[in-house]
């Protein structure tokens, strides 16, 4: 999926696992958000637990640039 609005990639992705339109994350039944990792000082976008599944830790990037079915982060220094 491509975002246009990078402001609304963390919410689109939350909604489409929310919406169970993410197949392989549809059994997870807790979802937060910015969630701090607790060895180092840096913050995941979602994370996903549920019961009897390990947690799922989620880092949501935008792709903005899409050429012969490849994407990329044109601004990014790599």
């Amino acid at each position: 999926m491509l975002c246009i609005n990078t402001l609304r990639t963390n919410t689109l992705v939350r909604e489409a696992i929310e919406q169970n339109l993410i197949n392989e994350l549809f059994c997870y039944s807790k979802i937060c958000g910015e969630v701090k990792y607790v060895s180092q000082n840096s913050r995941i976008n979602l994370l996903l637990q549920a019961k009897t599944l390990i947690n799922c830790y989620i880092k949501v990037k935008s792709l903005i640039l899409l050429q012969q079915q490849c994407s990329y982060f044109p601004d990014a220094v790599a």
